[in-house]
């Protein structure tokens, strides 16, 4: 009954003349009459519009349980009230400026081409000049020389140079052999004294050498003799364990 009272009052906003109305529930009988409206599920039960309204036609919405009748001079009004509510469907008012999300700065990437191109490196280098120091010998500490002490180069430079690497490309000598920078004992000896080192220190830097190289030795004979004892006991493990997974098995057969 409300939703027929409803539609009674969209009726009389309409200009409709509701001839009758009634409940599906209580009734089952249903007087043909010219037209029919029906409820707008959208927007609620106080809209509604024409399904059809032709002369000489009566529909019955069910539904909704009302039956109005309208004359055909109100057809082309109930068409545009039914084209304006198809538009209000379709179309939806653009956002309000406060209620739209607010646009959140882009992060530019390192690896894009303008930053690449930037951060390129040339791939061709140049030189212009050298700069050499020249550094005296002097007593070394290297245990290889089997006779005399060994010479070295000292940490501190006499002077220094600078040259044009096209002059100094015209000008260098000969790249030596390694069998050509081998130094003999007297030349060696002949070298520190000219460095003014003394002879004392000569010979402590000879005993010094000497007990490194014989350290070097034991080292190579024990760790030669450590490697087999070691392959030995890897290979007895292998072996014992071979044998005792071969009992295992023979023992499981047996079961």
């Amino acid at each position: 009954m409300r939703r027929a009272q409803s539609m009674n009052d969209v009726a009389s906003l309409q200009g409709l003349q509701v001839k009758r109305s009634f409940s599906p529930r209580n009734s089952t009988e249903l007087p043909p009459l010219t037209a029919t409206i029906h409820e707008d599920e959208t927007i609620g039960d106080d809209y509604g519009f024409y399904d059809s309204l032709e002369e000489g036609e009566g529909v019955v919405d069910r539904d909704v349980g009302a039956i109005v009748e309208s004359p055909l001079k109100d057809i082309d009004g109930l068409k545009k009230f039914k084209a304006q509510k198809a538009d209000s469907k379709t179309t939806s008012p653009p956002p309000s400026p406060r209620t739209s999300p607010k646009q959140k700065p882009r992060m530019k990437s390192c690896m894009s081409l303008p930053n690449l191109q930037s951060l390129s490196m040339k791939r061709s280098v140049s030189f212009t000049s050298l700069q050499i120091r020249h550094h005296p010998m002097t007593l070394g500490e290297n245990p290889c020389p089997t006779l005399g002490p060994a010479i070295g180069l000292s940490n501190q430079y006499s002077h220094e140079e600078s040259h044009q690497i096209d002059r100094y490309e015209l000008e260098k000598g000969r790249k030596k052999e390694m069998f050509e920078m081998r130094m003999n004992l007297d030349e060696r000896t002949k070298i520190l004294e000219m460095a003014g080192v003394a002879e004392e220190r000569v010979k402590e830097a000879e005993r010094e050498a000497r007990k490194i190289r014989n350290q070097r030795m034991m080292t190579n004979a024990k760790g030669a003799v450590v490697q087999k004892f070691e392959e030995g006991f890897e290979s007895l493990g292998r072996k014992l364990r071979r044998a005792r997974e071969a009992r295992k098995a023979k023992g499981e057969e047996k079961k």
